[in-house]
This record gives structure tokens, C-alpha cells and sequence, in this order.
């Protein structure tokens, strides 16, 4: 976000339109984070 000028909110807005994921979670990872 800080090199395209754009806002980080604005930046993950564009990703998410082009189907890139802001956040690369293993699916282990992140069952185990939602059960704390």
C-alpha cells in the first residue's frame, strides 16, 4: 500500500476485487486461532 499511494484500507479492497488474499493463513492455522 505504501508504494502505490493508496491507503491500506483502499489497497485491500483492490486486492480482494482481484481475488488476491490479504491474508495467507494455513487452514491449521487459523482453526486454531478461532478456537482460543
Amino acid at each position: 500500500a505504501k508504494f502505490s499511494n493508496y491507503s491500506k484500507r483502499a489497497f485491500m479492497e483492490i486486492l480482494g476485487k482481484y481475488g488476491v488474499p490479504v491474508f495467507d493463513y494455513h487452514i491449521e492455522d487459523l482453526e486454531r486461532e478461532m478456537n482460543l
